[in-house]
């Protein structure tokens, strides 16, 4: 559901008549809907690229089939993103997310796969707030949510090929 709300503000996005493709500031391409829905894509962007491997082993016809609809959503999302953004030139975040602070400690989220979105080398990144930690523009943490969600997309490729191709 979130991957359609995302895909269709994109094409919103382009069909508004006073719509024009700026280079300048990506962050205006973020909708106030895109900016709701980016951190709960991240968190779920986060639980699917440790649980790939576990829905590449279902074998009821009728989870497959559910797998595969979200595969093309999941690619169509993210086809959006990376023609919107020239995804190598966004910025990163080194520290916490808001979104981050609620599960730092949810196993699932914080450890394997995703595990460098909270942590930078052995410890844990720094929250807002911290001593020598200063919060960027809002716009630059949404548009590294986005960085955040194709890199992930990225990793998932490669873990699926090598999934295949051990």
């Amino acid at each position: 559901m979130l991957l359609g709300i995302l895909v269709s503000e994109f094409a919103d996005l382009e069909e508004s008549p006073g719509h024009v493709d700026t280079t300048g500031d990506c962050s205006e391409k973020l909708t106030a809907v895109v900016r709701q829905v980016l951190p709960a894509l991240r968190h779920y962007s986060s639980w699917l690229r440790s649980s790939c491997s576990y829905l590449y082993k279902q074998t009821d016809e009728t989870v497959v089939a559910h797998v595969r609809e979200f595969w093309k959503r999941y690619s169509e999302a993210l086809t959006v993103l990376t023609a919107t953004f020239e995804v190598e030139t966004l910025p990163a975040v080194d520290y916490l997310l808001e979104e981050d602070l609620d599960t730092v400690a949810f196993a699932p989220l914080s450890s394997g796969e995703s595990a460098e979105r909270y942590r930078a080398g052995n410890k844990i990144k720094p929250k807002i707030g911290d001593v020598g930690v200063y919060r960027q523009h809002p716009d630059q943490e949404m548009l590294a949510r986005v960085r955040g969600l194709v890199l992930d997309a990225i990793q998932i490729i490669v873990n699926d090929v090598s999934f295949y191709y051990p």
